[in-house]
């Protein structure tokens, strides 16, 4: 509102306020993922104003800032509009003689091109829109991936001189809403809808994101959130034997129970997630494994956040990848793992993987069963981990075979980023055949010649000097 005292021939600005009200924002409801919003404004200290000071500036003009403050955002965002509550978009008084009028801006300008008693809205602060009314809102704000976000936005007023005293006003909304949703079904559950749709998991050689759907595509919605907006569509291409996706969403939320979700395909070769979310993921056990063919993964950011995940066994087991890609959205670094108590087998028989250095950003604070973890490893002769395990160890109770093989033997070395690495060993219960099959393995110390026991606690730690350990530092 815009408020003019009349006890002085010059006119007198006693405040310069607008009555903002929120409206429209979408809460979580069942069976989704929809964030629960809340919002507020904090107003800048320059939103009130002395007429007089306006009137005596050269551009007898004003520019006002209002922050909107949108908390509990998850990673889908939300959408800021805003728009007039009723039909005029002009600054009105409230005086029943007075027929001034404060009139919206008919098009895009900058401040300085306003015509008096002219006012508009913008974004950036230089750039302003015409007011919108009540059956035209603005969307002035798309968001996704953050928690919260200030929305900023700037409402300018250029006056007359000769404007009459009165309180001028209008009333602006706000309206925050939540981006689509699309929830997946369990793991179980899609891999059994890819392997129907393609006539067979034979069939079935690339699995690909796409952004559109052609036109004519006999395709199905497995989407689970039937009670909100978001879909997620899923369709066979025979002559590029690939399974499709398409989402509605910003991207599509993993099940719980993601569980085997792209297990067990012969022929599938590349996995695309770029639009998938493991933010309310708990287990990603067997996820990527028994794919003897796969070479290619193509991860998007949020397919990293595992921050729920509790169980990750054998989560890469059995495929033929020879690398797996860590985030370089925040890196690089590997899964959030700082929850998963059940590592067992994650990448066991993975054979060919020729980097392991993503075990370094491994947060095992949680862990207890690293078994089987590294089994049939042997893609290289040296591997490298960098300041892994360690201290970080103290929780796992369970460690057999974790680096042992039952194959081809190439691996002789590991190093470590230092002298000090030694693994915390104090809960281990059980830890058989730790190295097991690795007879051209040495470690290093002043035993390092004679091959590595094949079960020793006491050899989990940088070896050299006067100490024997299976692991040596790379300097």
């Amino acid at each position: 509102m815009l408020f003019f005292s009349k006890n002085k021939h010059i006119l007198k600005c006693a405040a310069l306020l607008f009555t903002v009200s929120l409206s429209g924002i979408i809460l979580n409801t069942n069976n989704t993922h929809a964030s629960d919003l809340s919002a507020f404004f904090t107003w800048n200290t320059n939103t009130s104003a002395d007429g007089r000071d306006i009137l005596d500036s050269d551009s007898k003009s004003i520019q006002m800032l209002t922050e909107l403050y949108v908390q509990g955002a998850d990673d889908s965002g939300f959408t800021v509009s805003v728009h007039t509550k009723n039909d005029t978009t002009s600054l009105i008084n409230e005086e029943k003689f007075v027929n001034d009028e404060i009139k919206s801006i008919s098009e895009n300008l900058t401040l300085d091109n306003f015509k008096e008693n002219n006012w508009g809205i913008s974004t950036d602060g230089t750039n302003y829109q015409p007011i919108p009314d009540k059956d035209h809102p603005n969307l002035i704000a798309n968001t996704k991936g953050q928690d919260s976000r200030i929305i900023k936005t700037y409402y300018a007023i250029k006056l007359n001189e000769n404007i009459k005293p009165a309180n001028y006003k209008n009333t602006i909304v706000y309206s925050v809403v939540s981006n689509q949703v699309a929830n997946l079904p369990s793991g179980i559950e899609f891999n059994k809808t890819i392997k129907e749709i393609a006539g067979g998991e034979e069939n079935v050689v690339h699995i690909k994101a796409s952004n559109t759907i052609p036109e004519g595509t006999n395709v199905k919605n497995i989407a689970t959130n039937t009670d909100v907006k978001g879909e997620f569509k899923i369709w066979y291409d025979q002559s590029e034997k690939t399974v499709y996706y398409w989402t509605s969403a910003s991207f599509a939320y993993l099940n719980e129970n993601s569980e085997k979700m792209f297990d067990g395909f012969s022929n599938l070769e590349s996995i695309d997630t770029t639009q998938l979310n493991a933010s309310f993921a708990t287990t990603t056990a067997n996820m990527f494994s028994k794919n003897p063919k796969l070479k290619t993964l193509n991860f998007g950011k949020y397919i990293y956040k595992t921050g729920k995940v509790t169980d990750m066994h054998e989560m890469f087991a059995d495929t033929g990848l020879e690398e797996i890609p860590v985030n370089n959205y925040v890196g690089p670094r590997f899964f959030d793992t700082e929850n998963v108590v059940n590592m067992s087998g994650m990448f066991a028989r993975t054979r060919q993987l020729r980097d392991i250095g993503f075990a370094e950003s491994l947060d095992l604070r949680s862990a207890e069963d690293l078994s089987y973890m590294f089994y049939g490893l042997n893609g290289k002769r040296y591997y490298y981990i960098g300041s892994a395990f360690g201290s970080q160890t103290k929780k796992v109770k369970k460690l057999d075979y974790i680096f042992a093989t039952d194959q081809e033997n190439r691996v002789e070395n590991i190093g470590v980023s230092w002298h000090e690495n030694i693994w915390d060993t104090s809960n281990v219960k059980s830890y058989e055949g730790m190295f097991a099959g690795r007879t051209n393995y040495t470690g290093c110390g002043p035993n390092h010649l004679q091959n590595a026991p094949v079960s020793d606690l006491s050899w989990l730690r940088a070896g050299g000097g006067g100490f024997d350990g299976y692991f040596c530092e790379s300097l």
